[in-house]
């Protein structure tokens, strides 16, 4: 609600399309007519392959795959760290593919790097490496 809320704020002050400033994710929007006089509404439509978190929702973007997922790829061995780990990367399972590695501005930054074969989970450098098997 508070993406609306700054997507019609924007919209008023730039006197643009509402879609300019629309977050649809993976979906395009569509500007519909205004139910009431000066309110821009819009609706996302989802890109092939992707869904809407909140499907009530017409202008919810388009954030969920749609794929199934296979765990057994996973294969995340978690083992509980002894005493305080001075390295983040103690705590840290990058899963088998992966190798952890610190660096960065924040204290306790990392990254997963994957072998090739791999990759992060949603894509994101800080979720572990898994095998892409679905």
């Amino acid at each position: 609600m508070r993406l609306l809320l700054l997507a019609l704020l924007a919209y008023a002050a730039a006197g643009a399309s509402i879609c300019d400033t629309a977050i649809c994710g993976r979906g395009n929007c569509t500007e519909l007519p205004e139910l009431v006089p000066g309110i821009p509404i819009y609706e996302c439509h989802c890109d092939p392959g992707w869904s809407q978190a909140w499907k009530a929702v017409p202008f919810s973007p388009c954030i969920v795959p749609n794929c199934s997922f296979d765990g057994t790829c996973l294969n995340l061995s978690l083992t509980p760290p002894t005493g305080i780990p001075k390295d983040v990367c103690a705590v840290v399972s990058c899963g088998a593919g992966g190798a952890c590695k610190t660096g960065g501005a924040a204290l306790f930054s990392y990254t997963c790097e994957c072998q090739p074969g791999y990759a992060n989970l949603l894509n994101q450098t800080a979720l572990p490496c898994v095998k892409n098997c679905t």
